[in-house]
């Protein structure tokens, strides 16, 4: 029977449709697993930038050096090249940290340079996604279940649902509107909407168990510290005038019983 009378058929007896594939989202745990194999910093930054901030393995042989900033939490924005749609996104203390390791390991590249190179030269969208194809082969995630390179980007936008991101926001970090800003007062408060709805979701992609801080947070850990020390001395000064107070009361009280 022809495609077009079965399809035909399947109205008139109002036969559902057939249920599309279900997406795999992978959760933190395999995801960290999938980081925890990658030989390379390299490898390493493409399986962050894929999974926290939701870049398609084209969006990801796009970037040249100098597309990204290297600090903690910074905001950036990139065209994506399916779409043309704007990604707002934010650099998080992985992708800091592996940024820097990779930039350091290609010797500080010229701006302009493709980012992500190989042997034979920059890497496309066929040897991104062939990254980590290999990578999800090696850790034994793979099998039937619909594990594939996009799914790391699905995995961030069920994080960002799972964190409650705002509905226009969780879409801006996804590369999926244009023109927000003018919903949220202008680019700077947009900025900061997005870079706090990043913080707040990051525990949940977090691909270090939460051990790498940044630079801010050390220096608080660090004043903690200071002053827990200041409060354990303080307080053993305390004790020991509060020994010597109570030994000079005692002495006191048996001269007054020798007088009396």
């Amino acid at each position: 029977m022809p495609l077009s009378h079965s399809g035909n058929l399947a109205r008139a007896l109002k036969l559902p449709k057939v249920r599309k594939v279900q997406k795999y989202s992978p959760s933190n745990e395999e995801l960290r697993h999938l980081y925890t194999i990658a030989d390379c910093s390299r490898d390493r930054l493409i399986v962050a930038m894929m999974y926290q901030n939701g870049l398609a393995p084209v969006d990801v042989s796009c970037l040249n050096v100098g597309d990204l900033p290297t600090e903690e939490w910074a905001y950036y924005e990139k065209s994506r090249s399916k779409t043309g749609e704007i990604f707002r996104q934010v650099i998080t203390p992985d992708i800091s940290y592996e940024l820097k390791n990779y930039l350091k390991i290609r010797g500080n590249p010229s701006t302009g340079e493709p980012l992500f190179v190989g042997r034979q030269g920059s890497l496309d969208n066929q040897a991104i996604s062939g990254i980590i194809s290999e990578l999800i082969e090696k850790s034994g995630l793979g099998g039937n279940n619909g594990f594939k390179p996009t799914s790391l980007r699905d995995a961030l936008e069920d994080a960002l649902v799972e964190a409650n991101v705002n509905h226009k926001i969780k879409e801006a970090l996804m590369g999926h509107v244009s023109n927000i800003e003018h919903e949220y007062g202008g680019q700077n408060k947009l900025i900061v909407n997005v870079v706090e709805a990043m913080k707040k979701t990051y525990p949940l992609l977090t691909l270090n168990g939460l051990t790498r801080i940044s630079a801010e947070q050390q220096v608080s850990r660090e004043e903690l510290e200071a002053v827990k020390t200041e409060n354990i001395d303080l307080k053993s000064r305390i004790s020991r005038t509060e020994q010597k107070l109570a030994e000079l009361e005692k002495a006191v009280h048996e001269v007054l019983e020798q007088t009396g």
